[in-house]
């Protein structure tokens, strides 16, 4: 059990990288749509 303990953090901490950057695509993709969107309107 140690072994899983000792590596239970890392998991975790890559886990939480791995979202927040997912989140931060998410969010710089719907920026850039948003962006696009006003740029037609703007037409």
């Amino acid at each position: 059990k140690p072994f899983v303990n000792a590596l239970a953090p890392a998991i975790v901490s890559k886990g939480l990288q791995a979202a927040s950057s997912g989140l931060d695509a998410i969010y710089a993709n719907n920026a850039q749509d948003t962006i696009m969107n006003l740029a037609k309107f703007q037409e």
